[in-house]
């Protein structure tokens, strides 16, 4: 389905790419027409229409896509066009050569969903938009690769997520997915255990004379990436560690240049504490090798009509909802509501927001948040939440105002000494 951006809609995307969200998609019943150069709204009757709340998700650097699912208990409808608003601005009109119908549930049946995937593209200039519609009962799942060496960047790749299932059958599949700063990260790989600058390198190694690596388990847990030049995104898997030096098994295509950089990452080691005072074992020390922070994106998608019991493919409790998507994050020590700043040791940490807040984060001081690391916050249905930098760090404001009955979570990740970015999961409705 062709969509084409209203003038007023493009000063809004190009004002804030990232940060529009699509508050209703009106379905209309004409189909198979020229789109003006500016529409003005639907040619046909209203057939439906759908309160929802769409938050962009960052495909590439030029690309944003929005996604709308029209759930099973929705009644049956047709439609072969639909307009979409971010408030009372009108962003686009879409239309389809023929009609496409909503089953809703009847005569048996449970109904189907229906799934509308909006592809904008921000290039200057553009004016035009494609709407993928998928419709059936069907289920998301990720493409599968057996190892972290058989992806592309993720600025090549049209999938943001990916099963690795491993080499043998007892190996424990984990989850790769692309992060706010365009490189590939791992849902069992969560610790850096080293940065380093390329002073040579052939198609099995590397030699840097600037890494340090100590990690106690087998090579082969690591991982290294480039995160500079033409071959970032690139990973490898390693088999053995050097002095000054990295191998890996999986030849590379192409090869980076000396000068580019790289990163090591593996799984984070769980530190023992001492025994107890009565010669029992004491308490184990954090175990951050279950940290999971990728399940932020595990079940990313659309909202669909708002309500009670009206959502995605899933409905939670408050609790679940961070129970579900982060099963091993640590508690905050308070509940948000007003003003907070992000402390040094609030990585794998997790706040719940009741009120309208205002989050400040200045790393410029901290020495124990490591770099890629995350604070999560629980957003519950709390008015207007707003993320920010302060002092000499820098992130992009975010604005979160969710509607009663509805629960989001947002990750903070620091991606540099004083840079921060954020990654998102899409509100739930909860009961």
């Amino acid at each position: 389905m062709l969509l084409q951006l209203t003038d007023a809609g493009v000063a809004l995307l190009a004002a804030s790419p990232a940060h529009v969200l699509i508050t209703r998609a009106d379905f209309g019943s004409a189909f198979n027409y020229t789109l003006p150069p500016n529409p003005t709204g639907l040619t046909g009757s209203l057939t439906y229409s759908a309160n929802v709340v769409w938050n962009p998700e960052v495909v590439n650097t030029n690309t944003l896509r929005y996604t709308l699912v029209l759930t099973a208990d929705v009644a049956s409808f047709n439609f072969g066009e639909v307009a979409i608003f971010s408030g009372s601005t009108l962003v686009g009109v879409g239309v389809n050569s023929t009609v496409i119908p909503k089953v809703g549930p009847g005569g048996g049946s449970d109904g189907e969903i229906l799934r509308l995937d909006m592809f904008i593209d921000l290039s200057t200039g553009q004016k035009y938009a494609v709407i993928e519609v998928i419709s059936g009962q069907t289920v998301n799942s990720f493409p599968r690769v057996q190892t972290p060496d058989m992806l592309v960047p993720p600025a090549l790749n049209q999938n943001n997520a990916y099963v690795i299932y491993g080499l043998t059958g007892i190996t424990l599949p984990y989850l790769a997915f692309a992060d706010p700063t365009g490189k590939w990260s791992f849902s069992t790989k969560e610790q850096v255990y080293s940065t380093g600058t390329i002073a040579s390198v052939g198609p099995y190694g590397l030699q840097s004379f600037d890494m340090s690596i100590t990690y106690p388990g087998a090579a082969d847990d690591l991982v290294v990436q480039f995160t500079s030049g033409t071959q970032r995104g690139y990973v490898r898997t390693i088999s053995s560690i050097v002095t000054n030096g990295l191998v890996w098994t999986i030849p590379l295509g192409e090869l980076p240049a000396a000068g580019d950089t790289f990163i090591v990452l593996g799984p984070q080691t769980i530190a023992a504490g001492g025994s107890g005072p009565t010669g029992s074992p004491g308490p184990t020390g954090p175990g951050a090798g279950n940290f999971q922070h990728n399940q932020l994106l595990a079940i990313q998608g659309g909202t669909g009509p708002t309500g009670i019991n009206s959502g995605e493919f899933y409905h939670f409790t408050g609790q679940e909802h961070t129970d579900i998507l982060n099963p091993h994050l640590t508690p905050g020590s308070a509940t948000i509501n007003g003003t907070y700043y992000v402390h040094d040791l609030d990585n794998g940490v997790y706040y719940d927001i009741v009120g309208p807040s205002l989050i400040l984060v200045d790393s410029s001081a901290f020495t124990t948040f490591p770099i890629l690391g995350m604070v999560y916050f629980r957003v519950i249905g709390a008015g207007a939440v707003t993320f920010a930098g302060d002092g000499t760090s820098v992130m992009s404001p975010i604005a979160v105002n969710l509607a009663a009955n509805t629960v989001g979570t947002v990750a903070l990740v620091r991606t540099g000494s004083t840079t921060w970015d954020y990654a998102s999961a899409i509100p739930q409705i909860i009961v």
